[in-house]
């Protein structure tokens, strides 16, 4: 499958507003912006069993339709068994165990330590929005801003985002856009999810993250 380029980044909520104004995205935008509104719940044991074994389990709110979800994590960019993940659609915010039962993750159903300790780690609600943008010919790209906040029991925290992320064309003009728009608008380069946040505020250390394979050839 063809890689992801894409760029993170931080920065303050007034920035965010700066920075979809700012001279270098209207003159790439191409339309107008969309916005939508989430409401994440990760479900886990006190001691995090799901996270230690690598599975994330979550209700998300997307408007007003409610989903649950289940999938595997991973931070090796080469482990495609990241893509493993199941999707429901749900009339409310109620996790519904049994729809793991045709999946490979009924086992957890029966463990029963861990069934009967599931409940809600964390939140995170966040308002989403997805500018288009025309980097250049056959060249485009979006920009993604995310503000919201991460709660963990009794501890909360802001957060604003902003990604660019190339959707056809060469990677080049990407990096060319973004060291633009930093001299404009102060963001600093991150990889912290809001999800790697919670977990922070959770008391959890950062997973390590491994190296993505480079390739080189003789003529770089």
């Amino acid at each position: 499958s063809a890689m992801v380029v894409k760029l993170n980044f931080d920065l303050a909520p007034e920035e965010l507003t700066r920075l979809r104004r700012a001279d270098s995205i209207r003159r790439l935008a191409q339309g107008r912006s969309t916005t939508t509104h989430h409401h994440v719940i990760h479900f886990d044991t006190a001691d995090l069993a799901l996270r230690k074994r690598g599975i994330e389990l979550l209700l998300r709110r997307h408007d007003r339709m409610w989903t649950q979800e289940i999938g595997r994590t991973s931070t090796n960019a080469d482990d495609y068994k990241a893509a493993l993940r199941h999707e429901w659609p749900l009339p409310k915010d109620v996790l519904d165990l049994s729809l793991l039962k045709r999946t490979s993750f009924r086992g957890l159903l029966k463990k029963k330590q861990v069934r009967r300790k599931l409940g809600p780690v964390f939140a995170i609600r966040f308002r989403h929005t997805v500018l288009p943008l025309a980097l250049g010919a056959d060249c485009e790209a979006q920009l993604h801003t995310e503000v919201g906040t991460t709660v963990a029991g009794s501890r909360e925290q802001k957060v604003s985002q902003a990604r660019i992320e190339l959707k056809s064309g060469d990677p080049t003009r990407l990096f060319a856009v973004a060291l633009e728009i930093l001299r404009s608008i102060p963001m600093r380069l991150s990889n912290v999810s809001m999800e790697d946040r919670a977990y922070q505020l959770l008391g959890c250390p950062e997973k390590p993250h491994k190296a993505v394979r480079t390739e080189l050839n003789r003529n770089m």
